[in-house]
């Protein structure tokens, strides 16, 4: 059996053996800089994990300017996991939605927000050079960067 490492780089996994979906395009999904402001804000002052910690991610859920959740974990993919889960189980449709993560932006994160079908991916890292590609590819709308006065468009 071949071995491979998994640790947030795109690598393969047991479940790319396993399942082979296709990753399909998103569709756009309107937003303001004004949106993004919040977004940045709130990742600073609405975590009550992170403000205890200071060790932990969160992963909010923005629809048309209004907050609908913030989740948070010791992982930054698992919040991201608990916010797009907390959409589904809600009947929140992902493409009207702004996914914002304190987290970095790997391949593997953009392949996720893809898969949600969220129209807009923000982050308050950098995006990875592979993230921005793949972005690119299939129609997100990644932006990096993201602070309470100012941000970066990727794609």
């Amino acid at each position: 059996p071949e071995t491979v490492a998994t640790c947030c780089t795109g690598s393969k996994t047991l479940a790319d053996f396993c399942r082979r979906s296709e990753l399909k395009k998103v569709q756009p999904a309107a937003f303001s800089p004004e949106w993004i402001f919040s977004l940045a804000e709130s990742v600073n002052t609405n975590t009550r994990l992170y403000s205890s910690t200071h060790s932990s991610h969160s992963c909010l859920l923005q629809r048309r300017g209004e907050i609908l959740v913030c989740c948070e974990d010791v992982g930054r993919h698992n919040a991201l996991d608990k916010a797009v889960g907390w959409a589904l189980s809600h009947n929140v449709k992902l493409s009207e939605c702004i996914l914002y993560t304190s987290g970095r932006v790997p391949v593997d994160m953009t392949m996720k927000a893809i898969r949600s079908g969220v129209g807009v991916f923000v982050s308050k890292a950098a995006p990875t050079d592979k993230s921005v590609t793949l972005a690119r590819q299939y129609g997100l709308t990644l932006i990096g960067s993201a602070h309470p006065d100012s941000y970066e468009i990727f794609t």
